[in-house]
C-alpha cells in the first residue's frame, strides 16, 4: 500500500507508524497520522497549525492522556479503520488528478 504514495506521504506514514510504536498501541489511528504531519517541519498542514499555536507536544499529550502509554511494545501493528479510509481517499484523490 505504502508504494501507491509519494515520498514525503511515505515518510508521514512510516513516522505514524513509529509513534504508535512507541507509545505502545497496537494500531495506527489518526490521531498518530495527526502527529507525524506535526513532526514534519516542512508540511504545509504543520505550518498551517502552527498559525493557530498547534505543535506536537500540545498533541502528543492529549495523545497520551485519552489512549494512554503502554510500557510493552505490540507484536504486530496494523491500521486502524479510520486510518484505512484516510489512505484509500488520498489515493482514490492521488488517481482522480492524474487522470486530469
Amino acid at each position: 500500500m505504502l508504494t501507491a504514495f509519494d515520498e514525503k506521504a511515505q515518510k508521514a506514514i512510516v513516522i505514524a507508524e513509529s509513534i504508535a510504536f512507541d507509545l505502545g498501541h497496537s494500531s495506527v489511528g489518526s490521531e498518530h497520522l495527526l502527529l507525524s504531519l506535526l513532526k514534519i517541519k516542512d508540511c504545509p498542514f504543520s505550518k498551517i497549525l502552527k498559525t493557530y499555536h498547534v505543535d506536537d507536544e500540545m498533541i502528543y499529550e492529549d495523545v497520551v492522556r485519552l489512549f494512554g502509554e503502554k510500557d510493552i511494545q505490540p507484536f504486530y501493528m496494523e491500521y486502524s479503520e479510520v486510518v484505512k479510509k484516510i489512505l484509500e481517499d488520498a489515493m482514490s484523490m492521488s488517481e482522480d488528478e492524474k487522470r486530469k
